[in-house]
């Protein structure tokens, strides 16, 4: 309700359920892995951007918990730098607001998240 029905977020990737409960467009989440040829390129090169990684950190199940570790541990800065890179509109991490200077826009926290807007 409170963001442009044509956001992207940069979420941390591990959380499955923010595409449905939102209705807002996500640049990648773990669980929704395509099954074709590029496609499945396309979302590898997203996970591992979102994790600052050129390694996946575990398979399977384990995934989703690994992804959100490296997320939570990348800096607003990188993140900021890889959601302008993408065309994305808002940043979604765990936890407090960080005292961090960044490009990005504090629209709100609750809920164990906060959310910033790309500016």
């Amino acid at each position: 309700e409170n963001t442009p029905e044509n956001s992207r977020f940069l979420i941390p990737p591990g959380i499955n359920d923010f595409r449905l409960g939102t209705r807002r467009a996500v640049f990648v989440d773990w669980k929704c892995c395509p099954m074709k040829g590029e496609e499945i390129l396309e979302w590898q090169r997203r996970m591992l951007a979102a994790m600052g990684t050129t390694t996946f950190p575990a398979k399977g199940y384990q995934l989703h918990r690994k992804a959100n570790r490296r997320y939570g541990t990348r800096s607003l800065t990188s993140l900021a730098r890889l959601a302008k890179k993408e065309g994305l509109t808002h940043v979604v991490i765990r936890g407090r607001p960080r005292p961090e200077p960044t490009s990005l826009e504090l629209l709100r926290s609750q809920s164990g998240y906060t959310v910033y807007r790309v500016r």
